[in-house]
């Protein structure tokens, strides 16, 4: 069964990269967040992991990004960051609103 969901994100993710040229380039540098956000309306489950410069998303056990299946390195889940589930959420609501600065995150990670 995971086998089958892992190739669904796959696919998933391969149309979201193949609609446009630009759409590598655009989740690989400043809105790897909404990336996590669109597979997260997919898979519910999905967790959102972070290391000062990109958003890679875990679902069952595996890491994504707008590439395919990545290794996480020195990710840290985001949740760990905001404090918890709800800080995230209202953090996602804030980003929405204003263009995700990595800069600014990474003064949360200090």
């Amino acid at each position: 069964m995971k086998s089958v969901k892992h190739r669904q994100i796959l696919r998933l993710i391969a149309e979201i990269r193949g609609s446009h040229s630009e759409m590598k380039n655009i989740f690989l540098f400043g809105s790897c967040l909404n990336l996590f956000k669109i597979l997260r309306t997919v898979f519910p489950e999905a967790k959102a992991w972070f290391d000062l410069n990109h958003v890679i998303t875990e679902i069952d056990g595996r890491f994504y990004d707008i590439t395919g299946q990545v290794q996480k390195k020195n990710h840290i889940e985001i949740t760990q960051i905001f404090g918890s589930k709800r800080r995230t959420s209202r953090s996602f609501s804030t980003m929405d609103k204003f263009e995700f600065d990595i800069v600014s995150a990474k003064t949360l990670l200090v």
